[in-house]
């Protein structure tokens, strides 16, 4: 509610990244601005913030598109993924890289993404402090999957 209280006092409030990781909460907020009544005179966007949530949102049309982490490493499979979900209801989304995307997220961000772009050979995995790099074990884990995927 307060996300709508903020949109209908502020023209120039237009949309929310949403990042929350409760699809609840998303869909209910969807619902909400889905409404003419709460915001008559334009269109609000809700952009997904959460990689792992995102092909259910996008589906489902909740959310219009997504400001991604995974994309950093992987732009064409996310971008043709995502725009494919958005265009096509009933197209399935396979979660190639779900165990990948998960493990992004699991020692924080943007450690993980960091990391990953230094296996692929692309970026130095530094991270600047009060940050740490991920751990030696989920480093290498990055890599086997990225191996298996065959990324590297």
């Amino acid at each position: 509610e307060t996300v709508v209280r903020l949109a209908q006092s502020r023209e120039n409030i237009i949309g929310i990244k949403e990042a929350s990781g409760n699809i609840e909460q998303i869909q209910h907020l969807a619902q909400l601005v889905a409404r003419s009544d709460i915001l008559p005179t334009r269109d609000f966007a809700i952009i997904s913030g959460d990689d792992a949530l995102t092909p259910k949102l996008l589906k489902t049309r909740d959310v219009r598109g997504v400001i991604s982490v995974l994309s950093n490493a992987l732009p064409g499979y996310w971008s043709e993924t995502i725009h494919t979900i958005a265009q096509d209801n009933n197209y399935h989304y396979y979660g190639r890289f779900d165990q990948l995307t998960d493990m992004l997220f699991r020692e924080g961000n943007p450690a993980g993404i960091k990391a990953l772009l230094n296996i692929m050979g692309l970026a130095e995995n530094i991270v600047r402090l009060p940050l740490t790099t991920i751990s030696e074990e989920l480093y290498a884990l990055m890599r086997t999957e990225m191996k298996k995927q065959g990324l590297i």
